[in-house]
């Protein structure tokens, strides 16, 4: 059975204490991921929405303490339509998230593993993040907090949410999220050399997404809405 990424929304702030993101419908067998970058990455994130339980899998502060990116899986037997809603107690600065409802994915551990990389000191523009995947099969989705560069997908890669950005100057903050299909086991690189428009601040976090038993498929997006809010 093939791993689908069925739908992308998202949500940003310039400021304040909570993101909600565009409304969808999630669907019995599926799961989400949601990638949340900040400016400030010191402030603690919340998640609640879609009637799913909520769990992050990765935190990564960027070595420089210049922007943040967290992962969250939402899982859930009964999803409900409706907003994500991440909230960000005591916040200030700017916040950029997106979700993907994903079919396909084995059932009982849909992610195989996760990984993250703080990025540069000093800055630089090679986005990257490795991962070893214990699953054949896996869709490998990476996500990454940039400042002021925007970011191109490598060749090979596919862009799910590519340079979604908020605020401005010095607190401009991006989010690109993106994948790579692995055919089997081991260790896999997502990003490249001078991805990135120039140096700067980054850090990155990726999710492997393990196959349903039945399938060994190959992993694609079949469509894409996007929003904002908050």
């Amino acid at each position: 059975m093939a791993i689908v990424i069925e739908e992308v929304v998202t949500g940003s702030a310039t400021s304040g204490e909570s993101v909600s993101l565009t409304s969808w419908t999630p669907q019995a067998g599926e799961f989400v991921l949601l990638f949340v970058a900040q400016r400030d990455e010191s402030v603690a994130i919340s998640v609640s929405g879609n009637n799913l339980s909520w769990t992050e899998l990765q935190n990564c502060d960027n070595v420089q303490g210049q922007c943040g990116i967290a992962v969250w899986k939402g899982e859930g037997g009964s999803p409900a339509a409706g907003q994500i809603t991440v909230t960000v107690t005591g916040n200030a600065k700017p916040v950029v998230c997106a979700a993907l409802r994903i079919s396909g994915a084995d059932g009982t551990s849909p992610v195989d593993t996760s990984a993250q990389d703080g990025g540069p000191d000093p800055d630089d523009d090679d986005m990257i993040i490795s991962i070893t995947t214990g699953a054949e099969n896996a869709l490998v989705i990476a996500g990454g907090s940039h400042r002021t560069a925007t970011f191109t997908v490598p060749v090979g890669e596919t862009g799910i949410s590519i340079n979604s950005l908020a605020g401005s100057g010095g607190d401009a903050t991006r989010l690109s999220v993106w994948s790579e299909q692995a055919s089997s086991t081991g260790s896999y690189q997502l990003g490249d050399t001078a991805d990135l428009s120039t140096d700067t601040d980054w850090c990155c976090a990726a999710v492997s997404v393990a196959p349903a038993a039945a399938g060994g498929g190959i992993g694609v997006l079949r469509r894409r809405r996007e929003g904002c809010g908050g």
